[in-house]
């Protein structure tokens, strides 16, 4: 009876091991453990895609630089040394001398003759052939040149008359008639004056 008292007994502790070998202790994880980022492991390239010790580029080349095509000329740049010579700004005459502009009203010597309207060149010519006696053939065509006045009075003023005071732009413009020359202010419009030694002579309009 005590056999089989103790083979029972004996039965039940194997049996108690058994069940706590299988049922594994379950821990709590550490305040450390929660706190652990994890690693990407990024394997590099292989060392065929660096370039050797004697090469210019030290870095690898990249994939949009390996899909440009091969023999691209290259943008070379040429800094400025930063000394500027003035003259090659400012042209000046060859020969040093200072130009002076002619002053309002007188036209410098030597000037280009300026083109002159017909409509203009017919009043002028009427005009001067009633007044010299002459055919309007006979009336020749000397020299014409832009002028601005200095006031309505077109560089020789009537006698007791204001004028507006204000610049001008017109044409001094020589005719011959008879041998002799004939000098007329005109305004740019319709108005001109036949003037002699800076005196009005006579006066019309342009139709």
């Amino acid at each position: 009876m005590m056999r089989k008292i103790v083979a029972v007994w004996l039965i039940g502790l194997l049996l108690l091991a058994g069940c706590n070998t299988l049922e594994p202790e379950m821990t709590e994880p550490t305040a450390e453990e929660n706190d652990v980022t994890a690693i990407t492991l990024i394997t590099p390239e292989s060392g065929a895609a660096y370039p050797g010790a004697g090469s210019q580029n030290p870095y690898p080349v990249s994939p949009v630089q390996a899909l440009l095509p091969t023999g691209y000329p290259e943008l070379t740049i040429v800094a400025p040394s930063g000394e500027v010579n003035p003259n090659e700004l400012t042209p000046v005459p060859s020969d040093g001398t200072l130009q002076v502009m002619p002053s309002p009203g007188r036209p410098g010597p030597g000037a280009t003759p300026f083109p002159v309207s017909v409509a203009v060149m017919t009043a002028l010519s009427r005009h001067l052939a009633t007044l010299a006696g002459v055919p309007p053939g006979g009336i020749q065509f000397i020299d014409a040149e832009p002028v601005v006045w200095p006031n309505g009075g077109l560089g020789c003023p009537a006698e007791g008359v204001a004028y507006v005071e204000v610049q001008i732009e017109g044409m001094l413009i020589t005719l011959e008639a008879g041998g002799r020359t004939y000098t007329y202010h005109t305004d740019g419009g319709q108005n001109f004056a036949l003037c002699r030694d800076g005196e009005r002579v006579s006066e019309g309009l342009i139709p």
